[in-house]
């Protein structure tokens, strides 16, 4: 729970990018054996584009990791998300950051 472990996304898209949907095979399994856990999906997007698209595209890209939990049989019963919008935390003039900052993580509860 160390926010090392994140879903991606492509620019404009709430499509996992394919070598990133592995995380959300890990907390699947994490959440199977781990019974009484629970998991808030936090989605994000990067700085370009208008706030009010970036927080819905942020949900967007929350929802479609919570949906791929709930494909992989854990019960929805445990799990939230919810769109954060943009990531100010990185150097919106790098490439390479602003494709950190589309990104899904997840909260241990």
């Amino acid at each position: 729970n160390d926010g090392y472990i994140n879903v991606y996304y492509a620019f404009d898209s709430s499509k996992p990018l394919g070598y990133s949907t592995s995380a959300a095979s890990y907390v699947a399994n994490f959440m199977k054996k781990n019974p009484g856990v629970s998991v808030e999906i936090k989605g994000y997007a990067d700085e370009l584009g208008p706030e009010d698209y970036n927080m819905k595209l942020s949900e967007r890209r929350a929802k479609a990791v919570y949906d791929l939990l709930i494909s992989s049989g854990v019960d929805a019963s445990r799990l939230s998300y919810k769109g954060y919008g943009e990531d100010t935390s990185v150097d919106k003039s790098s490439a390479d950051a602003r494709q950190m900052a589309r990104r899904a993580s997840f909260e241990v509860k």
